[in-house]
């Protein structure tokens, strides 16, 4: 997912940068420039999530963190979706353009395997396993 958010990234750095309105490249507006800068923020918070959980791999995989990394790129592919296409316009929606394979493809991601909120509920289960661990070993003490 992370891998795909930064090609979605890509094609809309390179859509803003040629499209041309009021004669001038998009991405000249301010508007622009924020939408973009917010992916941005959104693709690193997915990449360094995907990273982290890969830390190990391929012989031990943290659960937890690969849960985060799971949250975090769904949480990144929707904005990042939305941005995209509000950046394409109506292009990004027609058979021409490949933005909304991208986009399609993303939200099936995010939902199989558990989408965010069922995986924030499995780190809440985790945590709560581990804190009655130290509850019980604190009571043994």
């Amino acid at each position: 997912m992370a891998g795909l958010i930064d090609a979605l990234q890509s094609m809309t750095l390179d859509h803003a940068s040629t499209r041309r309105q009021f004669g001038r490249e998009i991405s000249k507006f301010q508007a622009i420039q924020h939408q973009i800068a917010v992916m941005a923020e959104e693709v690193m918070a997915a990449r360094m999530a995907a990273e982290t959980a890969l830390v190990g791999a391929p012989l031990s995989i943290s659960p937890p963190a690969a849960a985060v990394a799971k949250m975090r790129c769904g949480e990144a592919a929707q904005v990042c979706s939305g941005i995209a296409h509000a950046v394409h316009g109506a292009i990004g929606v027609s058979a021409e353009h490949a933005l909304h394979r991208f986009t399609g493809t993303l939200h099936r991601l995010r939902l199989s395997h558990g989408g965010e909120s069922y995986w924030a509920r499995r780190l809440g289960e985790w945590a709560l396993s581990r804190q009655d661990d130290a509850a019980t070993l604190a009571r043994s003490l």
